[in-house]
C-alpha cells in the first residue's frame, strides 16, 4: 500500500496576494479611488505599492506564527 502524500504547504505567495486583494477591496470601498478623489495615475500606483508592501509585512507576520 502507498502511503498517503501529505498536503502542499501554503505557499506565501498565494497569501499575500489574498491579502493584498483584501487590502484593496478595502480601500476601494472607503472610496480611495471614487471619481474625483484621485489626482493621476501616479498617485495610485503609490497605493497600490503600498498596500503591496502592507500584504507583505502580514504576511510575512501570519507565517511567522
Amino acid at each position: 500500500m502507498s502511503e498517503p502524500k501529505p498536503k502542499p504547504a501554503v505557499k506565501t505567495n498565494n497569501i499575500q496576494d489574498d491579502i493584498f486583494l483584501r487590502l484593496v477591496e478595502a480601500t476601494a470601498n472607503a472610496g480611495v479611488f471614487a471619481l474625483g478623489e484621485l489626482k493621476s495615475g501616479d498617485e495610485v500606483q503609490k497605493i497600490a505599492k503600498h498596500l503591496r508592501g502592507v500584504a507583505e509585512i502580514i504576511a510575512a507576520s501570519y507565517e511567522a506564527k
